[in-house]
């Protein structure tokens, strides 16, 4: 095996079609072959989908093995063969692969220890060595035998051209690819864009994990067919988490919310946080996070699971917005300006240190607080401080209102009975001042005018 420094330069990735997708190493455009171990290890930092040029006919043992960082892949259609172990050991983030649409042959071990792989189809009359699947944890929970796996793979888009389209649609135009759902959809039954296939499926799941994002293909499934956004997979996952953790554009998901709105059928991020939300957080954008959070399709968000799972892997500027929003309703509610001014300030300067930058800390699931607790126990130091310092201002709110109601009790006592001494009247004009006549005054006498 050559070493690192002696390593040759290859042009295997084109600038692809989406920002997360881009040239690793360049060197040649006339080289047919990727070398053994040329990549090995590349991988290892933050997630990029791979996008490998038109041209490349083979990929040599364990090119890209161990690329932890690696992300979902679109192969050309150039491709005939990938020998062993090329994505071996591929763990952390490879979900997709978009094989090309003719058979090709696989060696021994191609995709061992890919435990997060799941959107993936064999063409009829590939070759396959052993164990070409061996490892692939996501994969082994739907099927019983790796022979079950494999000819429920190969077979996985049988009388599904919707499906078929979806997944090869990268190797084509979108002009092309529209014209051929279109042609699909005539003679497909009606519910067709809802139908699920081996891995419980829908066009929709299949799209949403693609290299290559149109809105325009989402929009012409689901003026078809809306039920196929709110279909489940084998694995409980919605075309919309799909999306979100595959970093889809925000126009798509805007879309894709719209959609889910007008279904009537919120998004369950509870369970999108809980199987996504590492991936998710690590490469999305604010822009997205405050989509989701500004979504309509939200009916109560357990906020001690969003703190957690940002901070696990989230941008320092993604976690303190997640905090600010988690808080906003109560920070609403507090009696005095001075002191909202001062929690927002605390939320702005969280430290970038208190990341964890993990996938998932140790606290498990079953010891988070519920949502109605008054403390959010994230287990992070500076929101518990944060958190803590705004529950002693929410106390001290309520005392103060709890005031004022018991001196217009005593008011309302005295006057009633005509007996209110002249003393006793400056003593309620001071309490007024003092204890919470400027939060009745803004937010109950002004709306009640």
């Amino acid at each position: 095996m050559m070493n690192a420094s002696a390593r040759p330069e290859y042009l295997i990735l084109e600038p692809g079609p989406r920002k997360h997708t881009k040239v690793v190493r360049s060197v040649s455009k006339n080289d047919d072959i990727i070398p053994r171990f040329a990549f090995q290890h590349v991988f290892c930092e933050d997630r990029t989908d791979l996008f490998i040029r038109e041209g490349i006919s083979t990929i040599e043992k364990g090119a890209f093995s161990k690329g932890r960082s690696l992300g979902n892949v679109h192969c050309p259609n150039s491709l005939q063969v990938i020998q062993k172990d090329s994505f071996a050991g591929c763990m952390l983030h490879m979900q997709s692969i978009e094989l090309p649409p003719h058979p090709i042959s696989f060696g021994n071990t191609v995709f061992s220890g890919c435990i997060k792989l799941r959107n993936v189809a064999i063409h009829k009359g590939s070759r396959l060595g052993r164990g070409v699947f061996k490892g692939c944890h996501n994969l082994e929970k739907i099927f019983s035998s790796s022979e079950e796996m494999v000819s429920a793979l190969t077979d996985r888009f049988e009388k599904l051209p919707l499906h078929q389209l979806c997944y090869s649609h990268s190797f084509s135009s979108l002009k092309e690819t529209i014209q051929q759902m279109e042609q699909a959809m005539i003679s497909c039954t009606e519910v067709a864009t809802s139908q699920q296939d081996c891995l419980g499926m829908t066009p929709l799941h299949i799209l949403s994990h693609s290299t290559v994002q149109h809105i325009s293909l989402y929009e012409l499934l689901l003026q078809r067919d809306p039920s196929g956004l709110v279909v489940p997979d084998k694995w409980g996952s919605l075309p919309i988490h799909y999306a979100l953790e595959n970093r889809a554009p925000p126009e798509i998901i805007r879309y894709l919310l719209r959609v889910h709105r007008r279904l009537n059928q919120p998004v369950d991020y509870r369970y999108f946080l809980l199987v996504h939300g590492a991936d998710f957080f690590e490469t999305t954008t604010m822009e997205t996070v405050q989509i989701i959070l500004e979504s309509e399709t939200i009916e109560e968000i357990d906020w001690s699971l969003w703190i957690h799972s940002s901070n696990c892997s989230a941008s320092i500027g993604i976690f303190r917005d997640v905090v600010m929003r988690s808080l906003q309703t109560r920070l609403d509610n507090l009696e005095s300006n001075q002191w909202k001014e001062e929690i927002v300030e605390k939320i702005k300067n969280i430290p970038k240190d208190c990341l964890q930058m993990a996938p998932w800390s140790s606290t498990p699931y079953s010891q988070y607080q519920p949502l109605s607790t008054t403390i959010l126990s994230s287990g992070i130091e500076p929101v518990d401080q944060i958190v803590s310092k705004l529950s002693l201002y929410e106390k001290k709110t309520v005392s103060h209102l709890l005031e004022l109601a018991a001196w217009k009790l005593k008011v309302d006592t005295e006057t009633t009975s005509g007996n209110m001494p002249a003393e006793e009247e400056s003593l309620r004009q001071n309490c007024l001042v003092h204890c919470g006549s400027d939060c009745i005054i803004s937010n109950v006498l002004a709306s009640s005018f």
